[in-house]
């Protein structure tokens, strides 16, 4: 009898990590996405108010084959993730102040290879331009 409850045990376990497994660690943020808002700025950025404005309503698509926006494909992207510390992360990297963005500590980033991604809630994202520019998206369908 103990035998069989172990037996039950380790088959569940490997049922579960393969059910993980083959949904990948991405699937949190595949699907369409759509920028909501400005969430916020570095302490020096590099768009007009009106690049700015233009950005609100753009579609993100992330996918496994390609991650998309503001026109820019990448194709293969990496989406490598790695946790640091949200007010010395963006001080570091982009000479920003954390606590204006409604990311949580840690924060999450992910590196597309095109943009930087920062899941930051139930199907709310946050993506940096190049810029300096964060702005918030929020899912609009599932790919």
């Amino acid at each position: 009898m103990v035998h069989l409850k172990r037996f039950f045990a380790i088959a569940w376990l490997c049922v579960s990590t393969l059910a993980a497994h083959a949904a990948g660690p991405n699937t949190d943020i595949f699907g369409v996405w759509k920028v909501q808002r400005v969430a916020g700025y570095a302490d020096s950025f590099g768009l007009s108010e009106r690049q700015i404005h233009a950005m609100i309503g753009k579609p993100i698509v992330i996918a496994a084959a390609q991650f998309s926006f503001n026109g820019r494909v990448c194709r293969n992207p990496s989406y490598s993730r790695r946790s640091e510390q949200s007010a010395t992360y963006f001080r570091r990297e982009w000479q920003a102040n954390s606590s204006a963005l409604p990311l949580p500590n840690p924060v999450t980033v992910i590196d597309t290879g095109c943009n930087l991604l920062y899941p930051s809630g139930k199907d709310h994202i946050v993506i940096a331009e190049d810029s300096g520019v964060f702005f918030e998206a929020v899912r609009v369908g599932k790919r």
